[in-house]
């Protein structure tokens, strides 16, 4: 039954061969990376383990290579491609290329992959993919948000979980834990605190849907922003509710017209009341474990306790590190709940401090093209929600490691900064072959036999009929059938909008 991984695959294939791979990634890679756990795997002698994720991502990958022909390399693209160079390197030290292989195609198709879909994609098709990129994310994610009300009240998670431990037994994850008298809500994403981080992601995407307008029905939309807030709530997870903070903080600044007043009333905010709740944090950790005075506090004090155990094992190979979940357990304290620290034991410093590196690069250029654009779409709003959401996944890794479907949504996202970037930096979005096709209806475009933009029609699709003019002195009447978007992208599903 385990085969049932692969479907994806073909479904994706089939989606980029009668449509684009645009569409695919909307309609397959979003549920699939939204829906369904990612741990489940077709394991097979000889070859990789393949999940769904991974499925989904590689004919998507293969058919945007061979329609995406304008890509300007970045430095971002070079950190991306050192860190995985580094990882694998700091594995081969300890393992042989037969054990390494299932870890290198991981990273390839949860990290490189997405980067570059999202990148090439979202810098091909223009500012119609990127609202259809957010509200995908956003109408998933308040989906498994509504799903999961069952599992905070009842404890049991039957549709995300239950469902799929009968396909692959002994190999879905879940754990369930309970705050307060209620279970901490997971959905398909293996621990609450990765689903707080998800839902944070959703209510920062859905926070600049709003604001700009980008759904027809604002009561549907504020539905959509409570519904997120909902699920991040049943997380009960801390760290994910201080990372959607900081974003949300960035995004009073970005979205406001006085960016100065902003500034100035985030920094009091944060100066009387950020400062003296460090100093009160400061104070709360520093406890030994057995000397915490309740749940919230000895969680507090183990991640600040795992730090002291665990960097004298760090500083033994402090370069490269032990490869993956090679190094010693110190005192029992198996579970590193730290992305920076379990990064560096497991692949050094150096790895680490490219990943700070790509995350802070990606920050800084982000600030700063989202202050000086302007516009509604292509604007320094999109710019600064992208800054608030990878600030958000930064913050929240360090309660947690970067795992399940967290690390592909956090390249997803830097590609997609990385296509808004460059097109600020001159890269013109008319000259995409999408936009071509829909300009120019018969001009030859760069789409390999098999694949056409969104825009083109099915083979022997009609046409709608063009509208008479109206009668002198009366309003032109709204043309029928479906009207193509800027971009060339014809509308996305009744459920995108």
């Amino acid at each position: 039954m385990d085969v049932v991984a692969v479907a994806p695959a073909l479904l994706a294939l089939a989606v980029c061969l009668l449509s684009s791979p645009a569409r695919a990634l909307l309609l397959v890679y979003m549920p699939v990376l939204l829906l369904l756990p990612a741990h489940p795997r077709w394991v097979q002698a000889g070859l990789p383990d393949l999940g769904f994720l991974h499925a989904a991502i590689l004919p998507i990958a293969f058919t945007t290579a061979l329609t995406v022909r304008r890509w300007r390399p970045s430095a971002m693209d070079g950190l991306v491609l050192l860190l995985l160079l580094l990882r694998t390197l700091s594995q081969l030290r300890t393992d042989t290329w037969k054990d390494t292989q299932d870890n290198v195609f991981d990273w390839v198709c949860l990290m490189v992959l997405p980067y570059a879909v999202a990148r090439g994609l979202v810098q091909q098709a223009g500012a119609d993919l990127r609202v259809h990129m957010a509200r995908s994310i956003v109408v998933l994610l308040a989906f498994v948000a509504l799903l999961s009300v069952w599992e905070f009240r009842m404890g049991s998670n039957p549709l995300f979980v239950g469902l799929w431990e009968a396909v692959f037994p002994s190999q879905v994850r879940y754990l369930n834990q309970y705050r307060g008298g209620f279970a901490r809500v997971t959905g398909p994403f293996t621990h609450s605190i990765l689903a707080g981080i998800l839902f944070g992601v959703g209510v920062l995407l859905q926070v600049w849907l709003h604001a700009g307008r980008h759904w027809r029905n604002r009561h549907f939309s504020l539905l959509l922003l409570c519904m997120l807030c909902m699920g991040s709530l049943m997380t009960l997870s801390r760290g994910p509710w201080i990372g959607l903070a900081a974003g949300l903080g960035c995004m009073l600044v970005g979205f406001s017209r006085d960016r100065r007043r902003a500034v100035v009333t985030l920094a009091v905010l944060l100066v009387f009341l950020g400062l003296p709740a460090m100093l009160a944090l400061r104070d709360y950790v520093a406890v030994d474990l057995a000397d915490a005075g309740s749940e919230m506090q000895a969680n507090a004090a183990y991640r600040r306790e795992i730090f002291d155990l665990y960097t004298p094992t760090l500083m033994q190979r402090p370069w490269l590190g032990w490869g993956v979940g090679g190094w010693p357990t110190v005192r029992n304290r198996e579970s590193v709940d730290n992305q920076y620290l379990l990064m560096s034991l497991d692949h050094g410093l150096l790895t680490t401090g490219v990943f700070v590196l790509l995350l802070g690069s990606a920050l800084v250029r982000l600030l700063r093209h989202g202050l000086v654009r302007k516009g509604r779409l292509d604007d320094g709003r999109l710019a600064i929600t992208l800054l608030a959401a990878i600030l958000c996944v930064g913050v929240s890794i360090g309660t947690v490691w970067l795992g399940a479907q967290t690390m592909p949504l956090l390249f997803l996202l830097l590609g997609w900064a990385e296509s808004v970037l460059q097109a600020g930096a001159g890269q013109p979005a008319a000259a995409d072959p999408m936009r071509a096709a829909a300009v120019h209806p018969g001009r030859a475009t760069d789409h390999p036999p098999g694949l056409r933009p969104l825009s083109a029609p099915a083979p022997g699709a009609m046409r709608p009929l063009a509208a008479a003019p109206p009668p002198m002195g009366l309003p032109s009447p709204v043309p029928p059938g479906p009207m193509a978007l800027p971009g060339g992208i014809t509308p996305a599903p009744r459920w995108l909008t």
